[in-house]
């Protein structure tokens, strides 16, 4: 009953969209956060870069995920357009004897588990 969504940019929403949120009582706030502060690993605050601050003892929050390694970079690997390594079913990129495994292969935050099995299978 207290929800607090926050973005750098909501113009994709409509007046439609935004009226709907409103309708169920949930706060927009167009900034991204800036800082969380917490108290023995308990999130008690949310900064924000335009300045707001609200108290909160809960998050969840999106990750940006990208592949974009410095050590990668003269490389010059295949990408998607998302820019996601681009590797073929054995996890081989365009770079001969590179291979991609894991969260790099996914372009997402996975289990531990499923990141060494997938791992092990690319190793094979």
């Amino acid at each position: 009953d207290d929800i607090v969504i926050s973005s750098r940019d909501f113009s994709l929403l409509t007046e439609e969209d935004k009226a709907f949120i409103e309708s169920k009582h949930i706060t927009l706030v167009e900034s991204e956060v800036a800082e969380f502060k917490h108290h023995e690993g308990q999130i008690n605050e949310v900064i924000f870069k335009n300045g707001e601050r609200i108290n909160r003892s809960g998050a969840i929050i999106g990750v940006k995920w990208d592949t974009d390694f410095e050590f990668l970079k003269a490389l010059n690997i295949e990408r998607e357009d998302n820019g996601k390594i681009k590797i073929n079913e054995l996890g081989e990129s365009s770079v001969p004897g590179l291979f991609v495994a894991g969260e790099s292969k996914d372009f997402m935050a996975s289990q531990l588990i499923d990141a060494a099995a997938n791992g092990n299978q690319v190793a094979k």
